[in-house]
């Protein structure tokens, strides 16, 4: 007999996984389940994906993982599943579709999608060429054939053999195939296989993290109806209990809404243009749970799945969801700030002992495997999930391909993610019942085909005298010129809502600590400070009274709060439109200013250029420039902010790289570079503190984590802390000669800085010695993981 697990024979665990697939599978929509022959593939990946656990090395390490001691290489069972999943092709003359789909999946469901390099690396490579003849050397078929159901044809290969096999592979299955297939088609490919590929990766797990009682409730959950006049009756009490100038255009995008919702019924790709403060959010939720409630089965449920790129984006939306959503509908927040806890039967009848038995690994399971009707997560997420290969990532792949998605502030994706994310979209909406809303104030326009669900956008805009820029960009003024220039003014603000936005760490922290040593109050917000305090600030501001406010660009898009005066430093276009959302957001007054200046250093570099990419600059100044020489005026008013946001876009998309060499390297199996690095850019090395003084129980828990002996255990205890750590943690950008000891002691787990008292401020943030740090862009804006 041959063994999976040290307690589970292989023949069990192959019937447990394609159980759980099952599951899996049905609880997806009809739409999803009717891809045809998409079926019988996944089969063969439950049958085939642990063939290789049949050599004489694996059974021998399962038979005695503790005393164990040979090399790891041999007892790996991933390469030869591959071998025998190709060779099994050949003879049998599979399509090459499934024989891709198949092998990639029998490779990867250990460590990650696998691009073609790697899976020919394991053909001919010398080193595993050698463990794969070794390995296939006393091999049972009869008894893996009986084991997995599915019959196995016996080889024993030789060097010339794989050498045989790997030219077959790539003349045949990846240039004469793969490499032929147009690039739309080969990306609904690509993501097809990962599609099977994630369903395996959680029916792999599913039973071994899930036992019990508790099994009954696997993805056996049908969502409860949402009645959509809570969600009204929420509007309605809004304007009753906060009226706003702004009603009337609420009320007219609400219509507008409406109209779209029914004249693009069943258009699966949809954008969303309005101005700051017309109720997206709200709007969004009424689009999302109407599709929710028409797509709802009796056997289906689809997902909702919020995707946010900021930490105050975050935080409002769960609230505001939270609020109107009311009991017996799961949401899950997922981001390094969101609390590690799911209750597994919120939704489900199972008994309390059931449940604890799941905690905590399959209480872990059930998170990352967005198991719940919402789901608000980041960009990071939702892109990792999309496009990575990490088998951590691809496991909740699926999940997406009948998912109602909303993405917010899409804005903020950059210009190298356009293409590939919009071919992406597009191929992944005729998988299933997958619908995405992409919405922002300034539209960048990259979904090419996308209906607009409001009539009409560019009218509310036109409606709208809260703001007008005021350009002073042409000017460069010195930093300290400036500081000098706004204690003039500061005198005056006492009874007024102001704001100053910069585009460094130091200029801002320079601008605070002048303002405060002049005996001003002053709200500060930057990444020196912590997510926790960062919050804590925005709430303050919220409250509506005469306020001093100095940020970097992590308060620019998204935030509700409402400032009178606004001074920005040079940014591109849509963060200048961004920012002027926060003036004056209600409406309460008429034409208040947002001042663009140009801040430089001593030397005379302007900090844009710190951090912003010059084409976007360089079309920012002239879509500005443009205006003033037609206008022959430095005030442009908000009515004409949408004519100009579309014509900086056109500008972009003409002169900036999309990522067209990135979407066909994905699209052929190529590797592309880390979601995070795609995000952000190459950034310099970076140091993380925690400034463990403002979580006082905090310090002690690491120590109880570290006596923890069990390796698996003791993780999942750090991950359990890792939202409160990621609260009150600060990164900064660092020398290469930076030396952390100096401020910090490492926790008693090893992982963590803990800051030392003294090197933080409440009110100033993190502040170590200036020849230590670089130059402290605000490079992530804000932006949570």
């Amino acid at each position: 007999m041959l063994n999976s697990h040290p307690d589970k024979l292989l023949k069990t665990h192959i019937a447990e996984v394609r159980e759980a697939a099952n599951s899996i599978w049905k609880n997806h929509s009809d739409r999803f389940r009717n891809q045809p022959g998409l079926y019988s593939v996944l089969e063969r990946v439950v049958a085939f994906h642990d063939v290789g656990k049949a050599t004489r090395h694996f059974q021998t390490y399962i038979n005695n993982v503790v005393g164990w001691r040979g090399d790891k290489k041999k007892k790996a069972h991933t390469p030869f599943s591959m071998l025998a999943v190709l060779n099994e092709a050949k003879l049998n003359a599979w399509p090459w579709t499934e024989t891709l789909a198949i092998a990639v999946s029998a490779a990867g469901h250990h460590s990650q999608f696998k691009s073609r390099d790697d899976l020919l690396l394991y053909l001919i490579d010398g080193r595993w060429q050698q463990i794969l003849e070794d390995q296939s050397k006393g091999v049972d078929w009869l008894a893996l054939s009986d084991a997995i159901d599915t019959p196995v044809s016996p080889f024993l290969p030789s060097i010339d053999f794989q050498d045989e096999l790997a030219e077959w592979f790539r003349g045949n299955i990846l240039e004469q195939c793969l490499d032929t297939l147009a690039i739309r088609t080969a990306i609904a490919f690509r993501l097809q296989c990962q599609l099977v590929h994630s369903i395996l990766l959680e029916a792999d797990k599913a039973y071994l993290k899930i036992e019990g009682d508790a099994r009954l409730a696997y993805r056996s959950r049908i969502g409860k109806p949402f009645e959509l006049e809570n969600l009204t009756g929420f509007i309605g009490s809004k304007s009753v209990n906060r009226p706003s100038p702004l009603d009337p255009l609420r009320q007219s995008a609400r219509e507008s809404l409406a109209k779209g919702m029914s004249n693009q019924h069943d258009s699966p790709v949809l954008t969303m243009t309005l101005p700051t403060g017309s109720g997206k959010t709200l709007l969004a939720a009424h689009w999302a749970l109407t599709h929710r409630e028409r797509l709802r089965t009796n056997e289906h449920s689809p997902p909702i799945v919020i995707v946010l790129p900021f930490l105050s984006v975050i935080e409002q939306t769960e609230k505001e969801y939270r609020s109107f959503l009311g009991e017996g509908i799961s949401i899950l927040p997922y981001h390094s700030l969101s609390v590690r806890e799911f209750n597994p039967t919120e939704n489900a009848n199972d008994t309390e002992a059931a449940s604890k038995k799941q905690a905590p690994e399959a209480a872990e399971f059930m998170l990352d495997t967005w198991d719940a009707d919402v789901i608000i997560t980041t960009f990071d997420q939702f892109l990792l999930a999309l496009l990575a290969p990490k088998a951590r990532y691809q496991m909740r792949f699926h999940s997406l391909c009948d998912a109602i998605v909303v993405m917010d502030e899409v804005q903020a994706l950059p210009t190298l993610l356009w293409d590939i994310v919009h071919q992406s979209l597009l191929a992944l909406s005729g998988f299933g019942n997958f619908r995405i809303l992409a919405m922002s104030a300034t539209q960048p326009g990259f979904l090419q085909g996308a209906s607009e669900i409001i009539q009409s956008p560019e009218t509310y805009y036109r409606s709208l005298t809260r703001y007008e820029l005021v350009l002073k960009h042409n000017e460069k003024i010195r930093l300290e010129d400036f500081i000098a220039h706004i204690l003039l003014r500061a005198k005056n603000w006492s009874d007024r809502r102001s704001m100053i936005v910069c585009n460094t760490r130091k200029s801002a922290r320079s601008i605070r600590d002048a303002l405060a040593k002049a005996k001003h109050e002053v709200i500060f917000l930057s990444a020196d400070v912590t997510p926790k305090d960062r919050l804590a600030s925005i709430e303050k501001i919220k409250e509506d009274k005469p306020c001093l406010v100095v940020a970097t660009q992590c308060i620019e898009a998204g935030v509700d709060i409402d400032l009178e005066l606004v001074i920005r430093d040079f940014a591109p276009m849509d963060s200048l439109v961004q920012v002027a959302g926060r003036c004056n957001r209600h409406a309460k007054r008429a034409f208040e200013q947002v001042e663009i200046v140009y801040l430089t250093d001593d030397q005379g570099r302007p900090f844009c250029q710190f951090i912003y990419d010059k084409i976007l600059l360089q079309e920012t100044r002239s879509v500005l420039d443009e205006h003033l020489r037609t206008n022959h005026c430095i005030v442009i008013p908000e009515r004409d902010i949408f004519e100009l946001t579309t014509r900086y876009y056109e500008r972009i998309k003409a002169k900036k790289n999309l990522g067209e060499s990135l979407t066909m390297k994905f699209a052929r199996w190529e590797e592309i570079p880390n979601v995070h690095e795609l995000l952000r850019g190459k950034k310099g090395e970076q140091h993380s503190f925690v400034v463990i003084e403002l979580d006082s129980g905090l310090e002690q828990e690491l120590m109880n984590v570290s006596t923890i002996e069990d390796r698996w255990e003791k993780k999942r205890a750090l991950r359990s802390l890792s939202s409160r750590l990621a609260c009150i943690s600060v990164s900064v950008y660092v020398q290469s000669n930076f030396a952390p000891e100096r401020y910090a002691n490492l926790d008693a787990t090893g992982n963590f800085w803990l800051l030392r008292a003294g090197f933080y401020d409440l009110q100033r943030g993190l502040d170590l010695d200036p020849n230590d740090a670089a130059e402290e862009v605000e490079a992530n804006w804000g932006m949570l993981l």
